[in-house]
């Protein structure tokens, strides 16, 4: 048993990623109860707090499942030990660390044609069996894949019709590792259960999949993990037509900075939308288009039709808008008047606009650190953000 605990670990080792022999090992290294750590895995509980935020476009709204502080302290550490410490594709910008959305947005710098493709109910698409199957490749032991796909994924009793069709179908019963920890540690299982195995949990309710939450911290790298394959496909269109690629969560883009034509401007989008439904995504409906020269060019909210990044419209009015409705009232005023809670709050998202800002057009950014500074100054300090 010790000899393959060793094996074990040092395979997951060299995957990059840190050990985990069983749920309670986890338990240990996350310190976060095993008792409540069963409990979710065998979906006895629903540890997530679901609210609505309304789009950008102000048409729909967004389900945010925040998880329970338990579940949040154990997606932390799976996300710093193990989903941050898996490679992530060139193209990918968004939920890896030392990227950013501006610097997604100058890849595409000088660009004269742009396709964007949206995706549809991106995260949600992303259940515990694909989780799974991905964990499983890490060298993780199928009992410990199945705890992860578990702990990183939401599971409801009731149908919710926001969620595509598969998570409306229940199972009296779904297929389940039913390795021991002491068996497999002692290398006793061949991995091929037999009828003798019972390889199954019942549920006397019925069971459903379990999405991939927006709101959990894991949610975003494991998107990443499971578009992998995606980004290699649409990168490799991309390079076929002398393109830029790249995606910001489910924000897909391809610009080119030489001559074009619409109709092949419109094989490669279909080339594109194709890909994306073959890996098991939908392509939003009204949400994809083709830019031409002439056009404003940007991405993520960053003009991109030049040789340096600047600031889009939009960006520059809200920010105005926010510092000229605080000079004039107040911090606390114009927050509540913008429908924040607290001044705090509003304070933190203020100063996060200004230096994304920063980040695109450092040079017109200056004057909005000045003025917001000025505001802070005459503010109560307990209002401040520390």
């Amino acid at each position: 048993m010790i000899d393959r605990a060793i094996a074990l670990h040092q395979a997951q080792s060299a995957a990059g990623v840190a050990p985990i022999l069983t749920l309670n090992h986890l338990a240990v290294q996350s310190g976060v109860g095993l008792r409540f750590l069963e409990r979710v895995t065998s979906r006895l509980v629903d540890p997530y707090r679901l609210h609505s935020v309304r789009k950008r476009s102000g048409t729909s709204k967004r389900r945010i499942a925040a998880p329970s502080p338990e579940l949040y302290q154990v997606q932390r550490w799976l996300l710093e030990m193990v989903f941050s410490r898996v490679p992530t594709h060139a193209a990918a910008f968004a939920y890896v660390r030392g990227r950013s959305a501006p610097e997604c947005a100058r890849q595409h710098l000088g660009a004269l044609w742009m396709l964007k493709v949206d995706v549809q109910d991106f995260f949600h698409q992303f259940d515990e069996v694909q989780i799974y199957q991905e964990i499983e490749h890490l060298n993780y032991s199928p009992l410990v894949s199945l705890a992860i796909a578990r702990l990183t994924t939401r599971h409801t009793t009731k149908p919710q019709s926001w969620l595509p069709a598969k998570y409306a179908v229940t199972a009296p019963r779904r297929v389940q590792p039913t390795v021991y920890p002491a068996a497999q540690l002692a290398g006793l299982f061949s991995g091929e259960p037999t009828p003798e195995d019972e390889p199954w949990l019942p549920f006397t309710q019925g069971v459903r999949l379990g999405y991939l939450p927006q709101g959990a911290p894991t949610s975003g790298a494991i998107a990443n993990l499971l578009s992998r394959q995606l980004d290699r496909e649409l990168a490799a269109i991309a390079t076929s037509h002398r393109m830029t690629y790249t995606r910001y969560a489910d924000d897909i883009t391809l610009s080119s900075g030489e001559e074009f034509d619409r109709h092949t401007a419109q094989q490669v989008l279909h080339q594109v939308r194709r890909a994306i439904r073959r890996h098991g995504l939908i392509p939003h409906p009204t949400k994809s288009k083709i830019v031409t020269p002439g056009m404003p060019l940007q991405v993520l909210g960053v003009r991109v039709d030049g040789n340096t990044s600047r600031l889009s419209k939009r960006i520059r009015q809200r920010i105005e808008f926010h510092l000229r409705g605080t000079e004039t009232f107040g911090i606390a005023n114009h927050a509540a008047h913008c429908g924040f809670t607290d001044a705090l709050g509003f304070s933190h998202h203020l100063g996060g606009l200004i230096r994304y800002a920063f980040d695109v057009e450092p040079g017109a950014a200056v004057d909005y650190f000045i003025r917001f500074d000025r505001v802070v100054a005459v503010t109560d300090e307990s209002l401040l953000p520390r």
